[in-house]
C-alpha cells in the first residue's frame, strides 16, 4: 500500500473510526480512476505515435518533420 502522501489525490481528509471502510473505499475509488485516466492518456499517445511512424515508413522518400523518433522508426522499419 502506497501512503498517503503519494496518492494522486486532491485532498485527503482524516475519518472518524466510524466511517473508515466508507474512507477506504472513497480513496480507492479516486486512486483508481486516476490511474486509470493516465493509463488510458498513455495509450492514446502510444497509439497516435505507432500511427505516425507508420505513416512515415510507408513514405520513406518523403523527409520526415517529427524529428528524431520518427526517422529512427522509419530506419528500424526500411
Amino acid at each position: 500500500m502506497q501512503s498517503a502522501s503519494r496518492l494522486p489525490l486532491t485532498s485527503v481528509r482524516k475519518p472518524a473510526k466510524s466511517e473508515f471502510p466508507e474512507y477506504l473505499y472513497e480513496v480507492s475509488v479516486k486512486y483508481n480512476q486516476a490511474r486509470y485516466a493516465t493509463s488510458t492518456s498513455i495509450q492514446q499517445a502510444r497509439t497516435r505515435a505507432t500511427a505516425a511512424d507508420s505513416a512515415e515508413a510507408e513514405r520513406p522518400n518523403r523527409v520526415a518533420r517529427r524529428g528524431a523518433g520518427a526517422t529512427n522508426a522509419v530506419r528500424r522499419l526500411s
